[in-house]
């Protein structure tokens, strides 16, 4: 249910505002989400909104939550 929350989310976004880049925020927990230790975020969550988003042509910034 989560996912179909995010996918409806994402592509609400995408048809409704028409901005440049877009800023998400994640939780981090390993394996979904995380960031490594050059701090580019990573997970299966993460890569998972990137395709997403790589497929709509949305440009995003992703920021972990402390």
């Amino acid at each position: 249910m989560k996912w179909v929350v995010i996918f409806i989310w994402l592509f609400h976004c995408n048809v409704i505002a028409q901005s440049d880049t877009y800023s998400f925020c994640f939780s981090r927990w390993w394996p979904f989400s995380f960031v490594e230790d050059a701090g580019e975020a990573k997970g299966i969550q993460v890569d998972l909104l990137k395709y997403v988003l790589n497929n709509q042509n949305i440009s995003a910034s992703l920021q972990a939550l402390y």
